[in-house]
This record gives structure tokens, sequence and C-alpha cells, in this order.
């Protein structure tokens, strides 16, 4: 018992001796305050570190100037990278702004997502999508209300050939209505749907077909009516061959239709449809094909 109680008084001993008194926790909180007058922020930051973790062991007394350095640490965290961001030093600045943020200060996420737009937009400017997706998606994470950077996150997806990551995020500014962002989903639809047409057509219909309804491009209909099976085929024709701006495509898109029609069983719409081919290379053989159906 003796030895136990030798060890015990041994450890408050040591323990007091390493016990923080309020007098030395406010002349550190005050070198920290003396850096900050100076804007060396950076210079401040682990004296208020140091002067909260002294604070925290030199009882009530200490309470109001560790609440004080409590408060300064996250701004001056925001303030370094702040400082940094001015002079365009991007990389050295997140790492002082993400602990900003992590320890709530009200406007380092904003700031944080600029600093990696910026980012971001560097890596597109050489092509270099994987890093630009990476940096937008952390911009978008920190701002997801900025339409330009969602934007460009969908871009860099889609030149990544990620389409289904691209469609996502298009997608976000697809239901407040942005009609460019519907045009550009529909653009990668179409790409994409170009690539898997053969290896896995019925899925290059599904994503075509949903592309002609967000943008009328006459180049989609023409694909999907070259994709799609004769029943599709016979069903979104007339609308696929209306959307043809060039009359030899408008022309190749109804006798696509034509040949539809007989497959499914409607001679008197196949002739009708072959009637509307009057230009390009399947003119003649559409004009023979209604005269065959008609003399049936």
């Amino acid at each position: 018992m003796k030895k136990l109680s030798f060890l015990a008084a041994a450890m408050m001993v040591s323990l007091a001796a390493y016990a923080q008194t309020p007098q030395e926790v406010a002349e550190k909180y005050n070198e920290a305050v003396a850096k900050i007058n100076a804007k060396d922020y950076a210079g401040s930051i682990p004296l208020l570190e140091e002067a909260i973790k002294m604070g925290e062991s030199a009882g009530e007394e200490a309470e109001s100037t560790l609440e004080m350095a409590r408060e300064a640490l996250p701004k001056m965290y925001f303030s370094t990278g702040g400082t940094l961001v001015q002079g365009q030093k991007f990389a050295e600045a997140v790492p002082y702004l993400e602990k900003a943020a992590e320890m709530g200060h009200p406007r380092a996420k904003s700031v944080l997502g600029q600093v990696y737009n910026a980012q971001g937009a560097a890596a597109w400017n050489k092509q270099d999508y994987k890093t630009s997706a990476e940096l937008f998606a952390k911009a978008h994470e920190a701002t997801p209300d900025n339409k330009k950077i969602t934007a460009q996150l969908a871009e860099s997806y889609g030149k990544l050939k990620e389409y289904d990551k691209s469609y996502e995020v298009f997608r976000e500014l697809t239901a407040t209505g942005d009609e460019a962002a519907k045009e550009r989903l529909a653009f990668y639809m179409l790409l994409n749907a170009n690539e898997i047409r053969t290896s896995n057509p019925v899925r290059a219909v599904e994503i075509l077909s949903e592309a002609v309804e967000l943008d009328n491009n006459p180049q989609a209909w023409m694909l999907l009516l070259q994709t799609a099976q004769p029943a599709k085929i016979a069903e979104i024709g007339e609308r696929a061959a209306e959307a043809q701006t060039d009359a030899v495509q408008k022309s190749n898109a109804y006798s696509l239709l034509g040949s539809a029609l007989e497959k499914t069983g409607n001679p008197a719409k196949a002739i009708e449809a072959y009637r509307k081919v009057v230009s390009g290379p399947n003119a003649a053989a559409a004009k023979a094909q209604a005269a065959a159906l008609s003399a049936q």
C-alpha cells in the first residue's frame, strides 16, 4: 500500500508540473495576437493551437482566453488560405482552406470551391480531363449550387467517356430547366450510343430514345432509326423523318420507315413512306418497292 501511495503522489506532482497557469495561457495567446497584428496569419496558427492546448488544462480562470483562441483559429486558417489564393498559390492554399472549412468557417467552402474550380480549369486547358474531373468534383461538393462548375464536371466526365457519371451530373442541371445542359447531355448520349450500337443495341436505343426527347437532334434521330428494331422504327419513324433538315437524310429516314412498316405487316403505310423518298441513293429503289406493293 505504501508503494502504491508513493506512485500516486509522484503522478500528482508530475501532472502539476505540466499544468498551465491562466497567465501562461494568456501570454501564449498574446504571442499569437502579435503575429496576427503583423499580418503573419500562418505564424499565428501554431501559437493559437498551443494556447488552446494549454488552456484546456489551465482551469476555469483561463476559459475566456481559451474561447478567444478557439474563435481565432479557424479565422487564421481562412486568412492564411485567402492570402495564398490572392498570390495565385492555389495548391498551398488548399490545406488551410480545408482546415478552415472543417472548423466551420462560414466562407471557407465557397473560397475552396473557387480554388478547386481554378485548378480544374487549368487541368482542362491542358486536356488533363482526369485531373479536371477530380478537381471539379471537389469544387462541386464545396459549391453545389454553382451551375458553371456543375457543367464543367459533367463535361470532364464526358471527355473521359465516363458517360453514366456525366449523365448524372448533367441531370442536376436539366432538372432546373437548363436548356444548354439538355443539349450537351443529348450530345454525349449520341456519342455513347454510337460507340455501343453494335455491341449493345438495346442499350443504345434506350439512350437515343432519351436523347431525342431532350434535344430534337436530326443525327440522334437517324442513328436511332439505324439501330432500332422494325417495330420501334414504325413507331418513331415519322417523327425521325420530320426532324431531318437535309432533304437526302429525310428521304433516307422515310426509306427506313417504309422498310420497317413493310416488315411489321403494314403495306399501305409502307407505300406512303416509300413515296416520300424523293431524293438520294434510295429514291429509285423506294419508288420500285412502292409500285410492287401497290400491285399486290
